[in-house]
């Protein structure tokens, strides 16, 4: 997704500036939490798709969440496996 793509790249820069000992507001357009920034150092260090890995990462984490937090409502097998799918096809 284009839109993303731009998101990501705004953000690496971000990281890139932190990295530099600077600020992730050094450039106009960012504005997202400097956490964000730092989370993103990675893309400098070890690769710039490493980012991508953490999202991936928090997303399963999410989903697994959501499915912990359904089962403790005892909600059926089957609406957690569509309610996590959902979120992880979104």
């Amino acid at each position: 997704v284009k839109y993303t793509d731009i998101d990501y790249a705004v953000v690496t820069e971000a990281a890139t500036a932190v990295a530099a000992g600077g600020s992730p507001f050094q450039r106009a357009t960012y504005r997202y939490t400097p956490l964000l920034a730092w989370a993103l150092l990675p893309n400098v260090w070890v690769h710039p798709a490493a980012g991508k890995l953490l999202f991936c990462g928090a997303d399963l984490c999410a989903g697994w969440l959501i499915s912990l937090l359904l089962e403790m409502e005892h909600v059926t097998a089957h609406l957690q496996g569509v309610s996590v799918a959902a979120w992880l096809f979104n």
